[in-house]
């Protein structure tokens, strides 16, 4: 029995979403027409199938019955093949067996909506790297075990691939958008899916009752998750989540917000930054009462990270003398934080004046060191290289601004400098020395 064409049914291009319009307008204009109108032509019969000549291009819109399988050739009246019309190869009860078998030819853009619905018998359909379009319901309750789907398609519409029980494996094309209502719903032999970084949209129940997934992971990329869309199943009239369903997610996007809101166990994807190498520009400073800020280089394995894309930066303790601590935290597709230090030395002390007011003894004064200081280091002797009758003497607060340092001998000329130092990790770090004074002791 041949399939009919109606005036009505072809005249409009339901998959494009456009409004009826004469088929002698439409296609011309698109030349991605899924339907043609018996109006302006009569079915054509090559081999087994009909078609449809618009004088441009070759419209399939049917198969003869008894047929189990169609290689549907590129040209046809020297025109290319461009597209299968809506319910083309679509299951009927008189039909027994459906279509098992069909191979679509390089050059075919389009398929219509409902193309090979219900053809129970289905297996097998190599689709073309040039497919652009696929229609509403496309492959709904079909057989097949395996589709992939060229890089050019944008969108997986409603349905397109619903309740096909059999399917196991799908290769989604590197820049499908959008994935529909349903469109994988049901398809419970399915056991895993990667949805390309090209994915914005996940409509509704797109992947329930695909009950043999464990997991999924979601794109960074994706924007928006209908309800139902992925972790759930429908063994009666009320959802229920899949058991030990997990969903792969980044931090801080829709994936993860979906399985926050239904209570999905989360895999992050987020690649951590704690095994990373953080060098800083400079490991230590001299105090200078401004907030210190090294510049960051952030190194995965071989990759440097970029900062503001990949990671921030947080400083804290940077003006100070002390350890400085510099955060570095993933962002977007990186997460988890890393840690460096650099420390803040004193600055170098400026001495007043040395004197003797006492017999045997000389006062140093000088001013006080900023940045909050533990306290500071005198050294005296009898000469100016500090070789000769050397002597230490330690200041414990760093609010001193004066020190007498008795038991030297009577009527010798000292010298005397001095640096402040602060303990880090119980170890001092010290600022420069002072210019060096000089006294007669009484």
């Amino acid at each position: 029995m041949k399939k009919q064409i109606t005036s009505g049914l072809l005249a409009a291009v339901t998959v494009l979403g456009m409004a009826a319009a004469p088929a002698q307008s439409v296609i011309p204009a698109l030349q991605t027409a899924v339907t043609a109108s018996a109006e302006y032509w009569d079915d054509l019969v090559y081999g087994d199938l009909y078609y449809q000549n618009d004088g441009r291009q070759i419209i399939i819109t049917g198969y003869k019955d008894d047929v189990k399988s169609v290689n549907i050739p590129s040209k046809i009246d020297g025109l290319p093949v461009t597209t299968i019309a809506e319910k083309a190869f679509e299951g009927h009860p008189w039909r027994d067996p459906d279509i098992v078998s069909v191979t679509i030819p390089e050059g075919v853009t389009t398929i219509g909506d409902k193309a090979f619905y219900n053809a129970v018998n289905l297996t097998t359909v190599e689709l073309p790297s040039t497919l652009k379009t696929i229609g509403e319901n496309c492959f709904e309750e079909t057989s097949i075990s395996e589709i992939e789907i060229s890089d050019k398609v944008k969108t997986i519409p409603q349905y397109a691939f619903a309740d096909c029980k059999k399917l196991s494996s799908v290769k989604i094309g590197k820049n499908v958008a959008v994935i529909g209502q349903c469109a994988f719903e049901g398809d419970s032999s399915l056991t895993s899916v990667e949805l390309p970084d090209s994915l914005k949209t996940v409509g509704v129940a797109a992947f329930r009752n695909c009950t043999s997934i464990s997991r999924i992971d979601v794109p960074y990329s994706v924007l928006t998750i209908g309800d139902e869309a992925f972790g759930f199943k429908m063994p009666g009239f009320a959802p229920e989540l899949i058991d030990g369903f997990t969903l792969g997610v980044w931090k801080g996007t829709a994936g993860e917000e979906y399985a926050n809101d239904n209570g999905i166990k989360k895999a992050y994807l987020n690649t951590s930054i704690s095994g990373a190498t953080v060098t800083l520009s400079k490991n230590s400073y001299v105090y200078s009462g401004k907030s210190l800020v090294p510049s960051v280089t952030v190194k995965l394995g071989s990759k440097t990270l970029r900062k503001g894309s990949d990671y921030k930066v947080s400083i804290r303790n940077n003006t100070n003398c002390g350890k400085a601590t510099v955060t570095v935290t993933g962002i977007n597709k990186y997460m988890n934080s890393k840690v460096a230090n650099f420390i803040i030395k004193p600055a170098k002390v400026t001495s007043k004046k040395l004197v003797s007011a006492k017999t045997k003894t000389v006062k140093l004064t000088w001013a006080k060191a900023g940045g909050n200081v533990d306290g500071y280091q005198i050294l005296t002797a009898t000469n100016k290289k500090f070789t000769a009758a050397k002597k230490t003497t330690w200041v414990k607060k760093g609010a001193t601004t004066a020190k007498t340092i008795k038991g030297l001998k009577k009527g010798k000329v000292y010298y005397a400098k001095i640096r402040a130092f602060k303990t880090i990790d119980g170890k001092k770090q010290f600022g420069e020395w002072s210019t060096v004074k000089k006294a007669r002791t009484k």
